[in-house]
């Protein structure tokens, strides 16, 4: 009776894997909102270079099927409010960020790392330790508009990894690898690739 049980459910399976999968657009269409900006992305509780990789991901990934479309680089957050005489991002500097660079849109990422585990002892000598470590974060990706600097698009995503080459001290995490596609890029990739869906094709089940 129990391998009946089981049969049925294989069976079950197979047939639900083998729906007819139809393609639907990307929600987003980058050329209805370009010239686009891409401010650098903003990590919380880390520094180092995983900042500008995952801003280039998140262009490749944007990009990945909408190509030609025009995204400026702008460079890191507190530079780009300064140079607009801002202090916070609100619709105000958002509509200047507009005038000065001649934008349509605005990219603004984060990534928050969180519940970081080291892999190996803490050397009570000094207040941090070069590890590999389970780390778990978050990314939000926001594109406003810059005629009144509303929000358009939003994205999010959470993903957990063990990643190397980084240092981790009492209050955040340093990351600084010669290679990152080695010590993070699975980390990263997996944000992006679930926060930044909308700009790419998608296949659902077809009854």
């Amino acid at each position: 009776m129990k391998k009946l049980f089981f049969s049925l459910m294989i069976i079950l399976a197979v047939f639900a894997g083998c729906c007819k999968k139809v393609p639907f657009p990307p929600v987003m269409q980058v050329n209805n909102y370009e010239p686009v900006a891409m401010v650098n992305v903003v990590m919380k509780n880390a520094e180092g270079n995983l900042s500008g990789y995952a801003t280039q991901r998140i262009i490749e990934f944007i990009t990945s099927e909408q190509k030609g479309n025009r995204i400026l680089e702008i460079g890191d957050l507190d530079s780009v409010l300064k140079e607009v005489n801002a202090k916070e991002i609100n619709s105000d500097a958002i509509k200047a960020i507009g005038e000065k660079y001649k934008v349509k849109t605005v990219i603004i990422a984060d990534i928050d790392i969180s519940d970081v585990q080291p892999q190996m002892s803490l050397n009570f000598e000094f207040p941090y330790v070069s590890a590999k470590a389970t780390i778990s974060s978050e990314m939000t990706i926001r594109m406003y508009e810059t005629e009144i600097g509303a929000t358009v698009w939003t994205g999010s995503s959470w993903a957990k990894d063990e990643v190397g080459n980084l240092s981790i001290f009492k209050d955040y995490v340093s990351f600084n690898a010669n290679n990152p596609d080695d010590a993070y890029g699975d980390l990263v990739n997996a944000l992006v690739k679930w926060a930044t869906l909308d700009f790419r094709t998608t296949y659902k089940c077809k009854d």
